[in-house]
């Protein structure tokens, strides 16, 4: 299994694997405020400063994106990712914030392209990601109050 984390605001966060780290848009400038190496970074940099811009080109080779397109940072992030072969995403920062932000996250977890790579949002008290069809057993440790299943379908009665 190749897996990445994935930063996209300049938050608080917890890591909770060694695996490496990528940063969307803001998120860059946390992973850099925390002294994490940023193995790839995504977005239009409309979240930063022209200071902040000018110290990540100074680190980093920045791919910058049009701020009106057709496609979020966060899926431009998530499916270049997916291209590069990574199979497991842990993403900090997809959920609170903007709400319309916060669903197209979650929806992207149901992305053609990205619905087969175990994709998990993350926060201090939420863990979301998408199952397919199958059987699932929560292990022994598993340390959540609740599960909630919702489907991502439309439910037809």
């Amino acid at each position: 299994m190749k897996h990445i984390n994935v930063l996209l605001r300049n938050i608080p966060f917890t890591v909770q694997n060694d695996a490496p780290w990528a940063g969307v848009d803001a998120g860059v400038k946390g992973l850099l405020e925390a002294d994490i190496p940023v193995l790839k970074a995504y977005g239009d940099f409309d979240s930063v400063t022209e200071d902040d811009l000018k110290l990540f080109k100074q680190s980093l080779a920045l791919d910058i994106v049009p701020s009106a397109k057709n496609f979020t940072d966060s899926e431009l992030a998530l499916l270049s990712l997916a291209e590069l072969g990574y199979t497991a995403i842990d993403v900090y920062g997809a959920l609170g914030g903007r709400k319309d932000h916060e669903l197209m996250n979650i929806q992207l977890l149901a992305h053609e392209e990205l619905r087969n790579i175990d994709i998990r949002l993350l926060n201090e008290t939420n863990e979301i990601m998408l199952l397919t069809e199958g059987e699932y057993i929560l292990p022994r440790d598993y340390d959540k109050k609740y599960v909630s299943f919702i489907p991502l379908t439309m439910i037809h009665s």
